[in-house]
Protein backbone atom coordinates (compact mmCIF):
# COMPACT_ATOMS: atom_id res chain seq x y z
CA UNK A 1 0.00 0.00 0.00
CA UNK A 2 1.14 3.41 -0.90
CA UNK A 3 1.84 5.38 1.89
CA UNK A 4 -0.48 8.83 2.60
CA UNK A 5 2.02 10.93 3.96
CA UNK A 6 5.18 12.25 3.11
CA UNK A 7 6.61 14.68 6.25
CA UNK A 8 8.44 17.95 4.75
CA UNK A 9 10.69 18.90 8.12
CA UNK A 10 14.20 19.42 8.27
CA UNK A 11 15.76 17.22 10.97
CA UNK A 12 12.12 17.36 12.97
CA UNK A 13 11.73 20.99 12.83
CA UNK A 14 8.88 23.03 12.72
CA UNK A 15 8.60 25.50 9.52
CA UNK A 16 8.07 28.40 10.59
CA UNK A 17 7.09 32.49 9.26
CA UNK A 18 6.92 33.36 12.93
CA UNK A 19 4.44 30.62 14.02
CA UNK A 20 6.29 27.35 13.55
CA UNK A 21 4.16 24.39 11.61
CA UNK A 22 4.79 21.04 10.65
CA UNK A 23 4.31 21.20 7.06
CA UNK A 24 2.72 17.39 6.19
CA UNK A 25 2.25 16.24 2.69
CA UNK A 26 -0.55 14.25 1.63
CA UNK A 27 -1.46 12.19 -1.30
CA UNK A 28 -4.41 12.13 -2.18
CA UNK A 29 -7.79 14.92 -1.50
CA UNK A 30 -9.42 12.17 -0.32
CA UNK A 31 -6.72 11.06 2.43
CA UNK A 32 -6.95 14.73 3.09
CA UNK A 33 -10.59 14.69 3.45
CA UNK A 34 -10.22 11.79 5.58
CA UNK A 35 -7.14 13.33 7.69
CA UNK A 36 -8.43 13.34 12.02
CA UNK A 37 -4.71 13.97 14.07
CA UNK A 38 -4.89 12.49 17.09
CA UNK A 39 -1.99 13.21 19.64
CA UNK A 40 -0.55 10.01 20.22
CA UNK A 41 -0.03 8.56 16.75
CA UNK A 42 1.49 12.09 15.48
CA UNK A 43 3.61 12.00 18.00
CA UNK A 44 5.74 9.34 16.35
CA UNK A 45 6.05 12.15 13.17
CA UNK A 46 6.35 15.31 14.78
CA UNK A 47 9.09 16.41 16.44
CA UNK A 48 7.23 18.65 19.94
CA UNK A 49 8.55 22.49 19.32
CA UNK A 50 6.10 23.79 22.16
CA UNK A 51 3.06 24.85 19.29
CA UNK A 52 1.59 21.87 18.17
CA UNK A 53 0.17 22.86 14.45
CA UNK A 54 0.34 20.85 11.93
CA UNK A 55 -0.53 21.76 8.17
CA UNK A 56 -1.67 19.33 5.69
CA UNK A 57 -1.48 20.13 2.26
CA UNK A 58 -1.85 18.11 -1.37
CA UNK A 59 -0.47 19.31 -4.24
CA UNK A 60 -3.89 19.61 -6.48
CA UNK A 61 -1.80 20.98 -9.77
CA UNK A 62 1.51 22.09 -10.49
CA UNK A 63 3.37 24.00 -13.16
CA UNK A 64 6.65 25.34 -13.10
CA UNK A 65 5.67 28.65 -11.40
CA UNK A 66 1.91 28.70 -10.36
CA UNK A 67 0.77 25.85 -8.15
CA UNK A 68 -2.83 24.59 -6.20
CA UNK A 69 -2.68 22.79 -3.40
CA UNK A 70 -5.49 22.02 -1.05
CA UNK A 71 -4.48 22.59 2.73
CA UNK A 72 -5.88 21.95 6.48
CA UNK A 73 -4.51 23.62 9.87
CA UNK A 74 -4.98 21.32 12.70
CA UNK A 75 -3.61 22.56 16.20
CA UNK A 76 -3.19 19.66 18.88
CA UNK A 77 -3.50 20.41 22.82
CA UNK A 78 -6.13 20.17 25.18
CA UNK A 79 -8.31 20.47 22.57
CA UNK A 80 -8.08 19.33 18.61
CA UNK A 81 -8.60 22.78 16.49
CA UNK A 82 -9.15 23.19 12.56
CA UNK A 83 -8.46 26.61 11.28
CA UNK A 84 -10.26 27.09 7.76
CA UNK A 85 -7.70 30.33 6.39
CA UNK A 86 -4.36 30.32 7.59
CA UNK A 87 -1.89 32.88 6.25
CA UNK A 88 1.21 32.29 8.53
CA UNK A 89 0.85 28.64 7.40
CA UNK A 90 0.98 29.49 4.24
CA UNK A 91 3.54 31.86 4.22
CA UNK A 92 5.45 28.69 6.27
CA UNK A 93 4.60 26.67 3.34
CA UNK A 94 5.30 29.04 0.65
CA UNK A 95 8.92 29.67 1.48
CA UNK A 96 9.35 26.23 2.11
CA UNK A 97 8.62 25.21 -1.31
CA UNK A 98 10.10 28.08 -3.15
CA UNK A 99 13.54 26.87 -0.94
CA UNK A 100 13.09 23.84 -2.94
CA UNK A 101 13.71 25.76 -6.38
CA UNK A 102 16.86 27.05 -7.62
CA UNK A 103 17.44 30.47 -8.66
CA UNK A 104 15.60 33.87 -8.78
CA UNK A 105 11.85 34.85 -9.72
CA UNK A 106 8.55 34.89 -8.75
CA UNK A 107 6.60 31.60 -7.59
CA UNK A 108 2.67 31.71 -6.66
CA UNK A 109 0.42 28.76 -4.90
CA UNK A 110 -3.57 29.38 -5.01
CA UNK A 111 -4.23 27.76 -1.36
CA UNK A 112 -8.16 26.50 -0.78
CA UNK A 113 -8.26 25.74 2.99
CA UNK A 114 -11.13 24.75 5.03
CA UNK A 115 -13.33 22.84 2.42
CA UNK A 116 -13.83 19.69 4.67
CA UNK A 117 -15.35 21.66 7.51
CA UNK A 118 -17.64 24.12 5.60
CA UNK A 119 -16.02 27.50 5.06
CA UNK A 120 -13.93 27.43 2.23
CA UNK A 121 -11.06 30.11 2.41
CA UNK A 122 -8.62 31.12 -0.89
CA UNK A 123 -5.18 32.19 -0.07
CA UNK A 124 -2.47 33.18 -2.60
CA UNK A 125 0.74 33.15 -0.91
CA UNK A 126 3.83 34.04 -3.48
CA UNK A 127 7.62 34.25 -3.15
CA UNK A 128 9.96 36.69 -4.84
CA UNK A 129 13.79 35.87 -4.63
CA UNK A 130 16.18 38.25 -6.12
CA UNK A 131 19.50 37.55 -7.54
CA UNK A 132 21.25 37.87 -3.97
CA UNK A 133 18.94 35.41 -2.69
CA UNK A 134 16.78 37.85 -0.83
CA UNK A 135 12.98 36.69 -0.56
CA UNK A 136 9.73 38.16 0.14
CA UNK A 137 6.95 36.32 0.89
CA UNK A 138 3.00 37.83 0.01
CA UNK A 139 0.18 36.96 1.48
CA UNK A 140 -3.29 37.51 0.14
CA UNK A 141 -7.13 36.21 0.84
CA UNK A 142 -10.19 35.81 0.99
CA UNK A 143 -11.96 33.90 4.14
CA UNK A 144 -15.58 33.16 5.13
CA UNK A 145 -16.89 35.76 7.70
CA UNK A 146 -18.17 33.94 10.72
CA UNK A 147 -18.80 36.77 12.84
CA UNK A 148 -18.17 40.40 13.75
CA UNK A 149 -18.77 42.38 15.88
CA UNK A 150 -17.28 45.65 17.49
CA UNK A 151 -14.50 46.62 20.15
CA UNK A 152 -15.16 49.73 22.69
CA UNK A 153 -12.42 51.06 24.83
CA UNK A 154 -13.29 52.67 28.39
Amino acid sequence: MKPMLRYHSAHGSADSSGVPYHLVEIDSLEALARAIPAPGPWSRWITPSGHESIYLYVRATTTERNNHLRCRMFTLGASLYEDPATGSAAAALAGKLAMASAGSGRWQWHIVQGVEMGRPSRIIAAVERDTQGNTVIHIAGQATIVGQGTLQTR
